[in-house]
């Protein structure tokens, strides 16, 4: 699953001009290179619950993807302009837009 969704947002800079197909694939093979921990919570379906209620989020996915940040005390990185812009004014600091919000 997490590579899915890494490459579905190498695919969305792709598509947007920010990154080249070259960057992509190399992307994708660093990715899959890192000795990545996954981690799952019994805790994370009622945090995205609450959080989809406080934030009025009609996705649960991306509640869930914000939840597990929360818990983590991690930043959210995510191409999906439409998902950072629902939050409007009540965007929590740690959802970041690539590429907008890098440095």
């Amino acid at each position: 699953m997490a590579g899915q969704e890494f490459v579905k947002a190498v695919w969305k800079l792709e598509r947007r001009g920010v990154a080249t197909s070259v960057e992509v694939n190399r992307a994708i093979e660093q990715f899959w290179r890192l000795d990545a921990k996954y981690v799952d919570s019994r805790d994370w379906p009622i945090h995205s619950l609450a959080i989809a209620r406080r934030y009025r989020q009609a996705r649960m996915f991306d509640a869930i993807y914000l939840a597990c940040a929360e818990d983590l005390g991690a930043e959210l990185w995510t191409c999906d302009r439409r998902f950072v812009l629902s939050f409007g004014g009540e965007r929590p600091g740690m959802l970041k837009l690539c590429p907008d919000d890098l440095a």
